[in-house]
Parts: C-alpha cells; sequence; structure tokens
C-alpha cells in the first residue's frame, strides 16, 4: 500500500489523507448546513483521515526497521541464512489464517464500536444525512480494519524478536550487538504513542462522547506494552543470569586464588585481572538499551499527556472567546 521510492511514505500518508478528506467532503462531513448531530461527526472524521494516514506509512516504515534489526542480529544469533530468511519473511508475510482471524476481529471491533455509538449517541440516520452517516460508518470500520492489523502485525512481530532470544549467543563483553531488540521494541512503541496522540484531535468540535474514542484507547494502550516489553524481556533475563553467573564465577576464582601473606608478586598477578574483569562484568547493562534510545522513548511518553492537555486549553479558550 505504499508507493516506492525515497518519499514514497510521504506520498502515501498525503494521498491517504487527501482521499479519506475528500470521500468525507462528497458525504457533507466538512458543511456547516448538517443538523447538530451530524456536525459532532466532523471532529471524529478529520481524525479518522489523520490515523489513517499516519499509521499505514509507519507501519511499513517499522517493518523496514524490523527486517533490517533482524539482519544485524545475524552475527549473535545461532541460525543459519535460510532460517533467517525465514523469520525475515514472516515480518513482512503473515499466514492467511492468520488475516482472517485478524479481519474478523477487526469487523467486529468496528461493527460492536458503531452499534454502540449509535445506542449511545441516538444518531439514527435520516434522509438529510444519510450520506454522512454511511460514510462516517465505513471510516470507523476503516479505522477499526487498519488499527487492528496494524497492532496484531507490531504484536506478533514482537513475540517473534522474542522467541528469536532463545537462539542468542550471549557476550557480557558485547551488549551494543543486542541493540537490535530495543530498537524494534521502542519504534513499535513510538506508533502507537503517535496514534494515541492523534485522539485529541476529535475534541476540535468540542464536548464529543468518551465512548467515541476510549475503545481505541485501550485497545492500542495494552498492546503497546506487549510490543515493548516482549523483545526485551527475554533478552533482559538473559543478561541478567548470564551477568550474574560470570560474577559467581569470578568472585569463586579470587576467593581461591593466593594471598599476599604468600607470594605477593604471584598473588597481584593472578588477583588483578580476575578484580579488573569483574568490576568490567559489573558495569555491563542487563537491559539491551542505549541512552538514545531510552531517551526517545521517554520524551515521546509524554506526548499523549501534552496534546489531551493542549485539546483541553484550546476548548476552554474557545468557549472563553464565544
Amino acid at each position: 500500500m505504499v508507493l516506492p521510492g525515497r518519499w514514497g511514505r510521504w506520498l502515501t500518508s498525503l494521498l491517504i489523507f487527501s482521499g479519506m478528506f475528500l470521500l468525507l467532503g462528497s458525504a457533507g462531513v466538512w458543511t456547516d448546513i448538517l443538523p447538530d448531530s451530524a456536525r459532532s461527526s466532523r471532529s471524529a472524521s478529520f481524525f479518522f483521515c489523520v490515523i489513517l494516514a499516519y499509521i499505514i506509512p509507519v507501519f511499513h516504515f517499522i517493518c523496514e526497521r524490523s527486517q533490517t534489526a533482524l539482519c544485524a542480529l545475524t552475527p549473535v544469533l545461532d541460525l543459519d541464512v535460510e532460517q533467517i530468511a525465514l523469520q525475515e519473511r514472516a515480518l513482512i508475510h503473515k499466514p492467511r489464517r492468520w488475516r482472517l482471524i485478524v479481519l474478523s476481529v477487526g469487523l467486529l471491533a468496528g461493527s460492536a464500536h458503531n452499534a454502540v455509538l449509535w445506542i449511545a449517541n441516538g444518531d439514527v440516520p435520516v434522509s438529510s444525512n444519510i450520506g454522512t452517516w454511511v460514510v462516517t460508518v465505513f471510516a470507523t470500520m476503516a479505522v477499526w480494519l487498519v488499527m487492528t492489523t496494524v497492532v496484531f502485525a507490531l504484536v506478533h512481530n514482537a513475540s517473534l524478536f522474542a522467541r528469536l532470544s532463545k537462539r542468542l549467543k550471549i557476550d557480557l563483553l558485547n551488549t551494543p550487538a543486542l541493540k537490535p531488540f530495543a530498537t524494534v521494541a521502542v519504534i513499535s512503541t513510538l506508533a502507537m504513542i503517535g496514534a494515541q496522540a492523534a485522539y485529541p484531535l476529535m475534541l476540535m468540535e468540542g464536548e464529543i462522547s468518551t465512548i467515541t474514542y476510549l475503545p481505541g484507547l485501550v485497545a492500542t494502550a495494552g498492546p503497546m506494552l506487549l510490543m515493548l516489553f516482549l523483545p526485551i524481556w527475554p533478552v533482559h533475563r538473559l543478561l541478567a543470569d548470564q551477568k550474574r553467573k560470570t560474577i559467581d564465577g569470578l568472585t569463586q576464582q579470587i576467593v581461591n586464588a593466593p594471598r599476599m601473606t604468600d607470594d605477593q608478586q604471584a598473588a597481584l598477578a593472578e588477583l588483578n585481572p580476575l578484580l579488573a574483569f569483574r568490576r568490567e562484568i559489573m558495569q555491563v547493562p542487563e537491559w539491551p538499551f542505549d541512552i538514545g534510545l531510552l531517551a526517545r522513548l521517554l520524551l515521546y511518553l509524554i506526548l499523549p499527556p501534552l496534546t489531551w492537555v493542549g485539546a483541553a486549553l484550546i476548548e476552554n479558550l474557545v468557549d472563553s472567546v464565544l
């Protein structure tokens, strides 16, 4: 779904936004002659345009980066070239059964959300706005189908990296080689954070029912934690376990080494390398993060709260002016 080339993702995003905007506009969503019940959907419709234009190119980017991360892990994985190629293909191409299940979940979730909105808001279509209602229902379904596919795929890819940790060759003196696990975890998490930051767009027209945005927030918040921890938690356990065993082994060697009361030169020659190596191992991080990735994650974590605060401030400002 993404155009090729250097600017393919940007052009795809622009085309999706323009297409959705024109489709909703053809149904009269953006006009000022609609009844209040139909006008209230304009902010939600704008959110539909933004979220689809955002998530599809971003998902393409994450899949591309995930393949790069897998290739970077090749030296530390106990897998041959053919097995690596199979894992790389699994990041992009999902089994037919998986796609059918995800499609069914997306259809059920979208239908349930539309039904709940209809019941909660009493938004029964009439002849004056039936086109707007139909297109809005279609847009809601499209968002649920796309977001369900993206969320399931990213969680599936995160679990794939978690399984790869079972084939890791841990070298405590080369932990930067494990950074791709954190890269995959962070970029997937940031994608969901970006999606959540778009939800306050629904408040552009003022008050809106909580049921309009709450299901989407819940549906992305839980999987976001899985995307973050699935790839890195097994690596953390392996690093911590290997580090503990190495330190215990070095400590035992230090305990058994000759003391200064015997042969001073021989004692120093044996103790110094052991003490230096133990200090080095004790400084080895137990998580596959570097400072840059961690700082980026912490920075983006404050985006959703800031967008909600900003939306509330703008709403209060508009109310005070009017």
